[in-house]
């Protein structure tokens, strides 16, 4: 407006960020995925990314949803959409119980014979990290939640080392296609023009 621009403030800044209500982390492929034991790892990837996010915002979930999708616009290829909701029996926001309920719902939805072009993981019903809300009905064979662990592994992530579980796809496959990208001058070496 004219009044800010005369340099007057008329938003102050907000302190209080309200907490995220849904994490969801996905991606459209770059290659079409036919078969369950390549889309097993990319989606585990999701699930973790997913965790970490979520151990970020400081919260526990206690619902997971992983959805799959063909592409719609491919109307000469049948077309197939699923999503698969697994509600946890307390929040959690250990890697290892996202990727087990992960696993649980993307068994369901996968049909063979469909050339899938994105799938994601959505994370929802949140609570606060600090609060502990048991249940009587939980697995006694399930993992128990281990916050060092999970802090550890972050931490280790965040610098060069790189944690990776079984389940994950450790190699640099890249789900997007981003042969159209601009040039990244200010990020990456190997992209600086070069002046002769």
């Amino acid at each position: 407006t004219v009044r800010e621009l005369r340099g007057e403030r008329c938003l102050g800044i907000e302190d209080d960020i309200s907490s995220k209500k849904q994490i969801v982390v996905s991606r459209s492929f770059g290659e079409r995925v036919s078969n369950l034991e390549t889309l097993k790892p990319i989606v585990s990837n999701f699930a973790v990314r997913a965790a970490e996010k979520l151990r970020h915002e400081r919260q526990k979930c206690s619902q997971v949803s992983v959805f799959v999708r063909t592409s719609p616009f491919n109307k000469n290829k049948p077309q197939h959409t699923g999503m698969k909701t697994i509600e946890l029996f307390t929040p959690t926001n250990d890697t290892r119980d996202i990727l087990i309920a992960a696993k649980k719902g993307l068994l369901p939805i996968f049909r063979s014979g469909y050339d899938y072009a994105k799938a994601g993981i959505i994370l929802n019903r949140f609570s606060d990290e600090q609060t502990k809300q048991y249940s009587l009905f939980k697995d006694p064979n399930e993992p128990k939640e281990d916050t060092k662990l999970m802090k550890y592994i972050d931490q280790m992530n965040n610098y060069e080392t790189q944690v990776y579980y079984a389940s994950q796809n450790t190699k640099r496959w890249s789900p997007m296609k981003q042969n159209m990208t601009s040039p990244k001058y200010t990020t990456n070496w190997y992209e600086l023009p070069k002046v002769n």
